[in-house]
């Protein structure tokens, strides 16, 4: 239609991927195209297993739609762990979409380029479309990057971060609005944006409930994977090393006399080969570990699930972080034990009662706060009710759209 804003939508992660960011960038393109005329530039869908999905292997790149959506594919270098694989992957799609888009939307006009980030250097090509384009540059932060590599520990030379903390400001500076997943991140940017003119919103995660279609059968492969008659501690998610997910194997092994309960995690990641190993060192006939499953099956799981863990590293990244994954369990009812401190134990577990806190990597205080919903009925049903609230009142993916979309109507 005629006179509505043409935005590009510009990221590395995107629905076929499964995960907490390719749900949200599935969402947020929704949500621009029913607001505004939208194309999406991003990769050959690899994430998490990091290997090609099938029916893209032996491309270059192509044009498809995804829910009447015009998304172009880009190849990208698929590789393994570690930082430079990482890199290497970084690079290569910003690369492969810069050559991309000089080629093939050179005919195409855009008022916004709407940039993801991480990977922070998908920002320069980013910053090179808008220029081209004519078109107002916006970047969604949804983690902090390099911050997040230095206090991982992954990368802490000095000489080796200082470009990229120089390329992070540049970024900012030159961006006309950013979106921020939490209020730690978006501190953080007006702290290094000083006296700047760039607007910075509080763009958080969340879920949208009128679009939450809960499963009315069980599918039978999830009936496969229960235990008849235990109470199942479940998460579901990335296998990665920020998760720490080793604390549930070892609460699973302490509370092996708790005949009631059964552990159950779902994903994959760079982490599950270790946590194989883990589990079977440790002799855990309390706990399962299997392979991600669909979005249908993953809500049947959290629906017949006892409680839900949430855990990340106890890292000072990780005090403005909250991990999008907490929302399902809350809108289904399914009390969550949340192991992450700072802003998301603020909002969840102290300004009101929605999740149980436990310190995160303290297998004691995980084991503690299972056994207490075991026994303490009230607890529970508190916990279910003030979930459901705090998610309709904050975390409805509604209200956080109408706002996003009254600052872009801005631009």
């Amino acid at each position: 239609m005629a006179g509505k804003k043409r935005i590009l939508l510009l990221t590395q992660y995107f629905p076929p991927e499964t995960g907490a960011p390719q749900n949200r960038l599935g969402a947020l393109a929704q949500f621009l195209h029913s607001n505004y005329e939208v194309e999406v530039l991003t990769s050959m869908p690899n994430y998490p297993a990091l290997k090609l999905f099938e029916g893209y292997e032996n491309k270059t790149a192509f044009t498809e739609k995804w829910k009447e959506i015009l998304v172009h594919r880009v190849e990208l270098f698929v590789g393994g762990k570690g930082f430079v694989n990482r890199l290497k992957t970084y690079f290569s799609f910003m690369r492969n979409a810069s050559k991309y888009s000089k080629k093939e939307l050179s005919d195409r006009t855009f008022d916004i380029i709407f940039c993801e980030s991480p990977p922070l250097f998908l920002g320069i090509t980013a910053l090179q479309l808008s220029k081209s384009f004519d078109a107002k540059l916006v970047m969604n932060i949804s983690d902090l990057w390099p911050e997040s590599v230095e206090k991982l520990g992954v990368v802490t030379n000095k000489l080796i971060l200082a470009p990229f903390y120089w390329l992070e400001k540049y970024l900012y500076k030159k961006s006309a609005l950013i979106t921020g997943q939490t209020q730690g991140i978006v501190d953080s940017v007006k702290g290094k944006l000083k006296n700047e003119s760039t607007r910075v919103l509080w763009y958080p995660n969340g879920i949208a409930l009128k679009e939450l279609e809960l499963p009315t059968e069980t599918p039978a492969s999830i009936k496969s994977i229960i235990p008849e008659g235990k109470k199942i501690i479940l998460y579901a998610g990335n296998f990665g090393f920020a998760q720490g997910l080793d604390i549930i194997l070892k609460a699973a092994s302490k509370l092996k006399s708790q005949e009631e309960l059964h552990f159950i995690l779902i994903g994959d990641g760079p982490e599950r080969e270790a946590l194989l190993e883990m589990k079977s060192n440790l002799k855990l006939s309390n706990c399962d570990i299997h392979r991600s499953v669909s979005r249908i099956e993953l809500f049947s799981l959290i629906q017949l699930s006892f409680a839900y863990i949430v855990p990340l590293k106890r890292i000072e990244l990780f005090l403005g972080a909250i991990p999008s994954k907490i929302f399902e369990p809350l809108a289904m009812g399914v009390p969550v034990l949340l192991g992450v401190d700072g802003e998301a134990r603020k909002i969840f577990c102290q300004d009101v009662k929605a999740a149980k806190y436990f310190t995160p990597e303290n297998v004691e205080d995980l084991s503690r706060s299972i056994i207490e919903l075991l026994e303490n009925e009230d607890l529970r049903n508190e916990l279910i009710r003030e979930g459901k609230a705090l998610v309709a009142g904050t975390f409805d993916r509604d209200r956080i759209q109408t706002q996003l979309q009254k600052e872009l109507d801005l631009l």
